[in-house]
């Protein structure tokens, strides 16, 4: 499938929210810098492959 991209992963975290009626909403910075986070520990450049982010879901163990 197609990878995660940045924007993809922003989406995500303000349309998830959205979805609950969140009243609390993330900065966009922190939004960036899980970004980054994630991308760092899965290891795959500028966007994050299905599996990777499946990986990273149920073995990383610092969130």
């Amino acid at each position: 499938g197609c990878p995660i991209t940045q924007q993809n992963s922003v989406d995500f975290v303000y349309s998830s929210l959205s979805a609950v009626n969140s009243t609390q909403w993330p900065e966009l910075i922190d939004v960036e810098s899980w970004w980054r986070s994630m991308k760092e520990w899965t290891n795959t450049g500028e966007t994050i492959a299905y599996a990777n982010s499946n990986d990273l879901l149920h073995y990383r163990t610092d969130y």
